[in-house]
């Protein structure tokens, strides 16, 4: 089975949220900021309901929270769209073959081959196909551009392996 695919900014970014919510700790200490801001936020607005006289400086901290929740969310996103930027597969046209041995990609007569028994899980997630990898990282590829049948065989191809989980959905989104 052969998949031809051109990487885009949208694909990039979905599979990079998607790693990251399946693997929260990858955040780090930055992964506090949600929590702390969930429980400052009832705070002041219970303050404003409170000393409605003092209103400038609750809606000064209300906007300190949000700026607060919301900066790295804003940060990371363009962590990624530099990143995608400066990835040299991202103006290349890819063409990914799946067999019984495994994936191998190729783009401008170079190929790489990544058996199933290199990936620990694969999964979909919103605009793409992620291959998590059992040393740690991913690969993925755009879903828009695979059949229903392609899924499955790469669902059979992947379930071969016993270490690999595999969890694709039936028809594409």
């Amino acid at each position: 089975m052969e998949i031809q695919f051109r990487l885009t900014e949208a694909d990039y970014i979905s599979a990079r949220a998607a790693w990251l919510l399946r693997h929260p700790w990858a955040v780090g200490l930055s992964g506090l900021y949600f929590p702390i801001a969930l429980v400052m936020l009832p705070v002041f607005l219970g303050r404003l309901v409170i000393h409605p006289s003092d209103w400038r400086k609750s809606l000064l901290n209300l906007l300190v929270v949000t700026l607060y929740s919301i900066g790295p969310i804003l940060a990371l996103w363009w962590s990624w769209h530099r990143g995608f930027a400066k990835l040299a597969s991202a103006e290349r046209d890819w063409s990914a073959t799946a067999d019984e041995r495994g994936l191998t990609l190729s783009a401008e007569g170079k190929h790489q081959t990544h058996s199933w028994a290199e990936f620990s899980h694969v999964f979909e997630a919103g605009r793409v196909v992620i291959f998590g990898k059992t040393k740690g990282g991913f690969m993925f590829m755009p879903k828009k551009v695979m059949s229903v049948g392609q899924l499955a065989e790469i669902a059979q191809f992947a379930s071969s392996v016993p270490t690999c989980k595999v969890r694709l959905a039936g028809p594409r989104s």
